[in-house]
């Protein structure tokens, strides 16, 4: 029998159905710290989640994960995690996963790093963070409400003024 093939090209076109994502520390406080993350990827990620996974360099505080929903190509968002440092050294590094479904409903995990440098601003936080969560007070509550010496200078005053209107009222009698 004849056997006979033919050649038959086609053009393929694969569309890339991931995403790609940035992260960046944009604060740290005693409410905790704030990891911008953006959608730097050409297609929208639904249903995304951050965890911060166990590591060596830094112990989670809070929560270990972030559900922020979907980031259209182009958008950011800003998420607030509780971490402490766990490891010393001039720059830290803070592993991320970032768990999302592509366009196609994949679910897809990518692991990001980000580089703390331990300044003395971050530092600083770091510990206003820590002292909010030990005592429940942010820094700035101290120097908020009635202290004190309020109450002291309040019985001081009024004891004045009792005492005062007692030496009057003996003085006019006379």
């Amino acid at each position: 029998p004849n056997q006979f093939s033919y050649d038959y090209f086609f053009n393929l076109e694969v569309d890339d159905v991931t995403s790609k994502f940035d992260v960046a520390i944009d604060e740290i406080s005693e409410e905790g710290v704030s990891v911008a993350l953006s959608n730097t990827g050409k297609n929208t990620a639904n249903s995304i989640t951050v965890r911060i996974p166990e590591q060596e360099s830094f112990e989670v505080l809070g929560l270990p994960s972030n559900i922020i929903g979907n980031l259209n190509s182009g958008d950011y968002t800003i998420l607030t995690t509780q971490i402490a440092p766990r490891a010393e050294g001039e720059t830290l590094t803070l592993f991320m996963e970032i768990d999302y479904t592509d366009t196609i409903g994949n679910r897809r995990t990518e692991t990001r790093e980000v580089a703390i440098p331990m300044t003395t601003q971050t530092v600083k936080g770091f510990n206003a963070l820590e002292n909010y969560i030990e005592t429940g007070r942010k820094a700035s509550d101290e120097g908020e409400g009635t202290s004190g010496w309020f109450y002291v200078t309040v019985i001081i005053i009024v004891a004045w003024g009792i005492f005062y209107w007692k030496h009057r009222k003996k003085h006019k009698r006379k």
